[in-house]
């Protein structure tokens, strides 16, 4: 067994950080007025063909579908990438596991319920991989004869964290979740945060309106209709964004719905879309050696 060590605490659970106190001092006064992380993004290759974006496929995964590609750029950016293009599946399936326990804490293990399909937090996949580590993509999951363009299916919502597989993740990674204010000051800490490296990950409703049917071409996408009853919660993340002659901002976004949605699985959206969000965290990364408990 492995015990992490620097921002989660004994107990496994992560310890809040705040940006504006803890970690803009360390940053520069203004936005530099652009920025860019997409050259850091993983590649995949699936069936031979190399894509920058990780089709999540069912809800709930698309957390770790925004998380492991922003740890894997953070690493990237600071000179110290991982070795490997991190795989969805083992944190997925721990967090859900946490999840569940959480909402039935008086339940035996035993007799605790399945999931619901209802989504989770960003900061359970930040506690599962802080925790367990974080492991190269596995094998392409084949569901009825279709070839899933991720290392987890719908078959996999339920399943329980298979203990083997989690042991053979690579390191032990502690991440600073770094949570941006919210309102109007979260579009300032978002650009320094691009500036200094750190990829941001964005939860919060989505509507069938503006963002479900986004394409190359479309203006971007501004607050969300939460009296949509078709839209959703859902998670992604920030590589980048420029300053419009008006002096407001648009920022690129990575979704985690193929490339087959909006210009190559990218889209832009507006200051009123990030100030929109439930929850947005700054992802400052580094790799802490194991020590044996």
């Amino acid at each position: 067994m492995f015990r992490p060590t620097g921002l989660l605490k004994d107990d496994g659970k992560i310890k809040r950080m705040r940006f504006s106190t803890q970690l803009r001092p360390q940053l520069g006064a203004k936005p530099k007025g652009s920025g860019d992380l997409g050259s850091f993004r993983p590649v995949y290759t699936i069936g031979g063909k190399q894509t920058r974006v990780l089709d999540q496929n069912f809800a709930g995964s698309c957390v770790p579908s925004a998380v492991g590609p922003a740890v894997y750029t953070a690493l990237a950016v600071a000179g110290d990438p991982l070795p490997f293009v991190p795989g969805v599946l083992e944190p997925y399936k721990v967090m859900r596991a946490g999840d569940r326990a959480d909402d039935n804490p008086f339940t035996d293990v035993m007799d605790l319920p399945a999931l619901r399909d209802v989504g989770t937090r960003i900061l359970s996949a930040v506690e599962a991989i802080g925790k367990w580590g974080i492991g190269p993509m596995g094998p392409w999951v084949k569901i009825g004869g279709v070839q899933y363009a991720s290392d987890c299916g719908p078959a996999n919502v339920n399943g329980e964290p298979d203990f083997e597989a989690l042991q053979k993740a690579g390191q032990t990674l502690i991440v600073g979740p770094y949570q941006l204010t919210s309102g109007k000051l979260s579009v300032v800490e978002a650009q320094l945060s691009i500036d200094a490296g750190y990829p941001v990950v964005l939860g919060g409703w989505v509507d069938t309106i503006t963002f479900d049917p986004y394409r190359k071409g479309s203006p971007p996408i501004g607050a969300q209709d939460k009296d949509d009853t078709r839209g959703g919660g859902h998670a992604i993340w920030v590589f980048g964004y420029y300053t419009l002659p008006s002096g407001r901002v648009v920022f690129r976004v990575l979704n985690s719905w193929s490339e087959e949605w909006g210009d190559l699985g990218e889209a832009e959206v507006t200051e009123d879309f990030i100030e929109d969000r439930w929850e947005s965290y700054a992802f400052k990364v580094q790799k802490a050696l194991r020590k044996a408990a």
